[in-house]
This record gives structure tokens, sequence and C-alpha cells, in this order.
């Protein structure tokens, strides 16, 4: 049995499907984070620490290194210690997050191979590949091509970032 080979042109169309889906999913997600968010910030009133843990996971959760799909070294941390806790309301925030976790993992893979894609396209490749884009994302409409332009602005911002790190290291800037 031959394996099929795709060119990188239909490796790249590939995978700016791949992207667009994890995004949607992940913009689904996000409404129904923001809504138990306000729900709970609304009925439950928790400790300092709590407090600083759920914000500290909120940030380390946004904080995926979208260049290598690697989540924050934290999170399960920073999950373990808020279990500790046991306050009321915290345990349905971890069951949102745990939920979440893998969504937004598929979002850091599918950005890394929208990236692998794209840089394996020959020159004369890449205006047709950006009409391509331009043609998806007006498909998708504008609410995905607004987070599509979002991710396309962090990894911007990561990619400074990694320019200016030491080697072998690299630091999020906030």
């Amino acid at each position: 049995m031959t394996a099929l080979r795709m060119t990188p042109m239909q490796a790249y169309k590939l995978a700016i499907t791949q992207l667009l889906e994890a995004l949607t999913q992940c913009r689904g997600n996000a409404a129904d984070q923001e809504e138990l968010d306000e729900q709970t910030e609304v009925e439950l009133e928790f400790s300092p620490t709590a407090t600083a843990l759920l914000d500290e996971l909120d940030m380390a959760v946004d904080d995926i290194d979208m260049l290598s799909g690697t989540m924050h070294p934290r999170v399960a941390e920073i999950i373990a210690e808020l279990e500790t806790l046991n306050e009321p309301g915290i345990e349905e925030i971890l069951a949102s997050v745990r939920a979440n976790l893998p969504k937004i993992s598929a979002l850091a893979t599918a950005t890394v191979t929208y990236l692998q894609a794209y840089n394996l396209l020959e020159d004369n490749e890449l205006q047709t590949a950006e009409q391509l884009l331009d043609d998806t994302l007006e498909e998708a409409g504008e609410d995905v091509a607004d987070d599509f332009r979002e991710l396309e602005s962090e990894l911007h911002r990561q990619l400074i970032n990694y320019s200016f790190a030491p080697i072998g290291e690299s630091h999020t800037i906030h």
C-alpha cells in the first residue's frame, strides 16, 4: 500500500481548514466560559488565595505557546492547588477548564501544522496561498476571520519574543 503524498499547497489548504475548525471550537467555548465566569462572579466570592490562583490560571491557559503547541507548564500545578482549596464553585470552574484544554491544545496543534504547511510553500505559491486564505476567511465569516487575525497577531508577538530570548529560552512578554 502506498501512501498518498500531498503537494505543499494541498497541505496548506488542509491546514487552513483544520485551523479554522479549531478556532470555531474555541470560539464557542470562549462564549460558554464567559457566561460561566459571570455566573460564578455573581453567585460566589472566593478567598483571596483562590482568586489569585484563578487569575493565574486564566493567564496560564491564555499563555499557550502557539509556535510549539505547548501549554504553559503552570496550568496543571494551578489546577492541583485550586483543588486542594475545596471552595464552593471551584470544581465547576475546573471542570470547564478541563473540558476546554483539549480544544485549546487542538488549536495550538493546528496552528503549528498551519505554520509548517505555510513554510513548505514555494515562493511562487505564496500569492495563491494568501488569496486562498483570504477567500477561506471571507467564507468563514467575520467572527472567525477576526479570531484568525488575533491569532496571527499573537503569533507575531511570540515570534518577536523568541527572536530576543537567549538561546534555548523563550519567555512570554505581557
